[in-house]
């Protein structure tokens, strides 16, 4: 299967790569900088330099041949909505409107999405596929406005919307394992805030399910690892257990959270430009749960993760560990 890749070279596509070539897939990743995909990987994929912006002459006959596009390129931080909405619906919209000069021959365009589309949970529920979209974030707001450019398509395709995913690769979850060497445990409190998580293989491997198995025209799935919530201090404890040092646990009060929000919209306000941690992003981590049900993937397409969160843990802190990252 040929197949027409964006974000290889970010976290999940840097798992998603060596997957599909396992699976004997021929792939063409378009990327803005080739340098940034693993070495191993240049002698084994077709690289097309390129962003979304402006998709260039190599970039659209590279898609005219291929069977199957997986869209995971992205922007999840900036400082305003347009520094979101540049790529996660505008760049959507190009790709969509340059896929559909090949409808004809495209069997699948699979959206990878994220829960921030559709809001948060309520605490102790979650969020299915018919629940109605409430996203928070501009993070959110671009990505559910670049779903919304593939209801214009007129070939088949999949909304995937992950959760926070962990493993090989990822910078975020890293952080909390780097306090955990440094002998600091993060804990939230109110100690009830409430998570969906997924190890970047299970992402995967929904992917591939979703390339080789999905029939019906349009689609859209929630995923997860088995365990729809998750407590978020209960993972903290894993993440911190794992690193195998004594830590002091550091407790993060939700109301500092909010204080900091505020302060980081005054300053933004008045002209001060943070680079990740914003007021909007805040908002988000604030949120008592973000959790979502995998009943309708598991259902319809056989999706069964295989990395419960001890063992996804355990083999991610293994994997910084041996890359240098602890």
């Amino acid at each position: 299967m040929h197949i027409f890749l964006t974000g290889a070279s970010g976290f999940i596509g840097k798992n998603l790569v060596p997957y599909l070539l396992e699976r004997n897939c021929q792939l063409t990743c378009l990327l803005r900088d080739p340098r940034r995909l693993p070495k191993e990987f240049h002698t084994r994929v077709r690289t097309v330099q390129g962003n979304l912006e402006s998709l260039g002459a190599e970039a659209r006959e590279a898609m005219a041949t291929a069977k199957a596009i997986v869209h995971l390129a992205g922007q999840p931080w900036g400082r305003t909505y347009a520094d979101f909405d540049q790529t996660n619906r505008e760049g959507t919209r190009r790709l969509v409107q340059n896929a559909k000069t090949f409808e004809a021959s495209l069997e699948r365009f699979v959206y990878i999405s994220t829960v921030a589309a559709a809001g948060p949970a309520k605490p102790g529920e979650t969020l299915t596929e018919v629940s109605i979209e409430m996203p928070i974030s501009w993070y959110g707001k671009s990505k559910l406005a670049g779903e919304r450019e593939l209801e214009v398509a007129g070939f088949p395709w999949t909304v995937l919307r992950v959760p926070a995913a962990y493993g090989p690769y990822d910078q975020d979850v890293l952080r909390f394992f780097r306090l955990a060497a440094h002998h600091i445990a993060t804990r939230f409190y109110p100690g009830h805030l409430e998570i969906s998580l997924i190890h970047v293989l299970d992402v995967c491997q929904a992917i591939w399910l979703v390339l080789t198995k999905e029939t019906r025209p349009v689609s859209t799935y929630f995923i997860n690892d088995g365990q729809p919530i998750h407590n978020v201090n209960d993972v903290l404890y894993l993440v911190a257990e794992s690193v195998g040092k004594w830590t002091v646990p550091v407790p993060v009060p939700l109301g500092l959270i909010r204080v900091a929000e505020l302060a980081l919209g005054a300053v933004q306000h008045i002209g001060f430009k943070p680079q990740r941690m914003t007021s909007d992003k805040l908002k988000e981590l604030r949120q008592r749960a973000w959790t979502c049900s995998a009943d309708l993937i598991k259902a319809n397409l056989g999706f069964s993760p295989t990395m419960p969160l001890p063992q996804g843990i355990s083999e991610t802190v293994a994997w910084y560990r041996k890359a240098g990252k602890l």
